[in-house]
């Protein structure tokens, strides 16, 4: 039986002042305000920009509503200019075969072509002018006016709802698992009609938080053990790297800079364990020991190791491959690894040449505004002669949720590798063990299986054509099953070794697998082939 609701309301008369009746039936909204406990709203009419994405707001369960007086801090992500020239000026200046190639653009250069000064400077100054809003700030290009208000504001001027919700247990990464993961955010949200055209999209609202994965496999080594040990006995060490791809250290100079990022409230790096991991292995004296950035704490290290697995092995390996090169491990806390970055970076007046992230999320998970927005500031930087590496993942076209359930197993590829803006770098092995270099394989003693696959978000790029038709060629004899998108921006893009790294951690010899170790290596190896262009005066790969 099907049952029908009425809203019913009588209407409201009035006398005009030549006696006639004229009956005035409230609007949908004023009846729905006249609710007791409602709030009244006298404001502008209000225009929906996007919907709710099922993918990610499926990780999380409704748990209670967010209490209207805490503060909500919320990202109005501002209308770029000229976005399609800088799409083709990046392609031009990154195509080697371009008279253009290397031709990279100034912080001045980028600021002109593409910030939207006016629209930024209006969406500030209107937001101020809202009563109970805290903070209103602009980053470095313009492109994000970031504002904390107490959740009641926010639901007036955004005409939605606030909850709270937490990730379901099943998706919290392993360090998270016994910890409460909660975010406030709503299903839907609108902006009021003076934004429209200033205003591309509004973060923190309907964009529930994709969990970062980056948790190589690790396992302990027996302290006996000693380096001509390790380099027969199915390890990757800094010299079997330097013996397998030809790598120059002496190439590394301060000319350039290279860059790892970090996220989670909980992440560290070791400097003692740096220390002796350079020492153990002989490696020549570098001058980029001290690190910058502040998370290097050797006690965090000894009391929550697995909060310092993923930084030790980054900085390790970035730093091993490109000795004197100046490094950072940039570090974004909060939920929200994503976002935290496309602040970050975007308020960078001097990015390095090269960041490696380590990090990643299945692509479903990502909403088509983030996925955009990550592009553009992953443009930005291209346009500056940043490369940005990207790990591809450790469980091959199925992603990380295979680990929990079976059935989850599928064509699921990992963002932000399928960006075509990113280099994603994959997994090998092989020489760890004498062998050839191939894929590497969990069912083939790699302990992990390189990511890899198509993007259901972007098309398959020009310059991947002919190696897709290739694949695709080599394949016809015994196809893959269906269900992945033949149309797709292919990755990853380069592959490393990526089996068996061995590390120090807590002043302990332990062995990592994953595309988190193969990725910061390949960023390392750009960073010396940078550096030897600058000293003959050429720009940065990119």
């Amino acid at each position: 039986m099907l049952g029908v609701l009425l809203l019913w309301t009588a209407a409201v008369v009035s006398v005009t002042a030549s006696g006639v009746v004229k009956p005035h039936f409230p609007s949908f909204d004023e009846r729905l305000f006249s609710v007791e406990g409602a709030t009244v709203r006298k404001a502008h009419p209000h225009v929906s920009l996007e919907t709710l994405h099922k993918g990610s707001h499926e990780l999380y369960r409704k748990v209670s509503r967010a209490p209207v007086t805490e503060l909500h801090e919320v990202v109005f992500v501002i209308k770029g200019r000229n976005l399609d020239k800088l799409q083709e000026l990046v392609h031009d200046i990154s195509n080697p075969s371009s008279v253009n190639y290397g031709d990279y653009l100034s912080h001045q250069e980028l600021v002109d072509l593409t910030s939207n000064l006016e629209s930024a400077e209006h969406v500030q100054n209107y937001l101020l002018q809202i009563p109970g809003v805290e903070s209103v700030r602009t980053t470095e290009h313009a492109d994000f006016v970031v504002a904390r208000a107490p959740i009641s504001v926010w639901e007036e001027h955004l005409h939605c709802q606030f909850h709270v919700y937490e990730l379901k247990q099943e998706h919290k990464p392993a360090r998270l698992a016994q910890k409460p993961v909660n975010v406030i955010r709503a299903t839907e949200y609108h902006i009021e009609t003076p934004l429209v055209g200033h205003v591309d999209y509004v973060f923190n609202t309907i964009h529930f938080p994709p969990p970062p994965v980056a948790e190589p496999v690790h396992s302990s080594i027996k302290p006996e053990v000693i380096t001509q040990d390790i380099l027969i006995s199915g390890f990757v060490t800094p010299d079997l790297l330097v013996k397998t791809y030809g790598i120059d250290r002496s190439l590394g100079n301060n000319k350039v800079d290279q860059a790892v990022y970090a996220t989670g409230n909980d992440t560290f790096f070791g400097p003692g364990d740096l220390t002796s991991f350079f020492n153990y292995f002989s490696l020549p004296p570098n001058d980029a020991l001290q690190v910058g950035g502040n998370r290097g704490d050797d006690g965090q290290c000894a009391s929550n190791p697995d909060g310092c697995m993923e930084g030790n092995l980054d900085l390790q390996y970035i730093m091993s491959t490109a000795p004197h090169v100046p490094t950072t491990f940039y570090f974004w806390p909060g939920q929200d690894f994503l976002l935290d970055m496309l602040v970050q970076v975007n308020s960078l007046s001097a990015p390095p040449e090269v960041l490696s992230i380590s990090y990643g999320t299945d692509e479903s998970y990502v909403t088509p505004s983030y996925a955009a927005s990550f592009n553009v500031q992953a443009m930005k930087l291209a346009a500056r002669g940043t490369t940005l590496v990207a790990a591809s993942g450790d469980d091959g076209v199925a992603g990380q949720n295979v680990r929990f359930d079976s059935l989850m197993c599928g064509y699921r590829p990992i963002f932000p590798a399928t960006s075509p803006y990113v280099l994603a770098v994959g997994g090998s092995m092989g020489p760890e063990r004498g062998g050839v270099e191939v894929a590497c394989q969990g069912d083939k003693g790699g302990t992990i299986t390189s990511g890899g696959g198509f993007s259901n978000l972007y098309p398959t790029p020009d310059y991947q054509q002919a190696a897709v038709n290739g694949y695709f060629a080599l394949t016809q004899s015994s196809p893959p099953q269906k269900g992945y998108n033949q149309a797709g921006r292919a990755y990853p893009d380069i592959s490393a070794l990526a089996s068996n790294y061995v590390i120090f951690m807590s002043q302990a010899l332990t062995a990592v697998s994953g595309t988190s170790a193969s990725a910061p290596v390949v960023a390392g190896m750009i960073s010396l082939i940078n550096a030897a262009r600058s000293g003959i005066g050429k720009g940065t790969l990119g």
